[in-house]
């Protein structure tokens, strides 16, 4: 299930992710994120990660999600909070490629992660 959140009169989008993830959901988040870029011109994200079932994920939802790719350019910090090395490992990766700043935090990190996302 995917679940995103706004924080009122922010940019900051919160993103909860576990088990499975269908292409509603996956469109449903990207109709959050223009909402917010267009209101503020910037995005904040915090993705939290629970057990990610990759046997459940919807080959749609995949697609879904290469369409936020024209959103990436309007991220100014993306904070990942998992507990998976993969997930973290993966997503550092990324983060030397993106052209915003993005830091892994493991889940007992999480109010470090929304201090430094908000900062």
């Amino acid at each position: 299930m995917l679940t995103t959140d706004v924080r009122p009169g922010t940019n900051l989008v919160t993103i909860e992710y576990s088990g499975a993830l269908n292409a509603d959901e996956m469109v449903a988040c990207r109709a959050v994120l223009e909402r917010v870029q267009e209101e503020h011109g910037t995005l904040r994200l915090l993705a939290r990660y629970g057990e990610v079932d990759m046997t459940h994920i919807e080959p749609r939802a995949m697609w879904e999600d290469l369409k936020n790719i024209p959103l990436i350019r309007h991220v100014e910090k993306c904070a990942i909070v998992a507990h998976q090395d993969w997930l973290r490992t993966i997503s550092d990766v990324a983060g030397r490629v993106l052209p915003c700043e993005v830091k892994t935090f493991h889940l007992d990190e999480y109010d470090a992660a929304l201090t430094w996302v908000t900062s």
